[in-house]
């Protein structure tokens, strides 16, 4: 399957909102609100984006970043495409596109979410903690060398 990824655009809110209504979005994050739609679609340091197979959204991709060529990310698959490999190809795309540029590429997983974990390490994501910090996740650094 071909991913294809484009600016997250504010037309794009009200599908993203929906994927909350399902078990799994809202018990790790809170569903996007307008602060986030201005924040992703206004700011120098962040942005979002719109992961789809040309016809249906299959997930959204969320980067801050900072001086120092780091970038935070975050990946939501939409619940009706989850458990097919969608997080890994929607990853691999933005690594290679719009995240090139970055050196590195940090993450936070919760450990019961063996599906994101094991998305992150087979893109060749490491474990920076062993036990979860103090808000219970585990974090997770792909460094590249530039």
């Amino acid at each position: 399957m071909s991913i294809v990824l484009r600016p997250f655009h504010p037309n794009d809110l009200a599908i993203y909102r929906s994927w909350f209504d399902h078990a799994g979005a809202a018990d790790r994050i809170s569903p996007p609100d307008e602060a986030w739609l201005r924040h992703v679609t206004n700011s120098a340091s962040g942005n979002a984006w719109i992961a789809s197979d040309g016809r249906h959204a299959l997930a959204v991709v969320q980067a801050d970043w900072d001086a120092t060529a780091t970038a935070f990310l975050f990946l939501i698959v939409a619940p009706s495409h989850r458990g097919r490999g969608i997080g890994r190809e929607v990853l691999r795309a933005w690594l290679a596109g719009e995240g090139r540029d970055f050196r590195n590429v940090e993450g936070r997983v919760e450990p019961g979410n063996i599906a994101s974990l094991q998305c992150a390490l087979h893109c060749g994501f490491q474990l920076v903690n062993q036990t979860p910090d103090e808000e219970g996740f585990l974090h997770l650094r792909l460094t590249r060398c530039q």
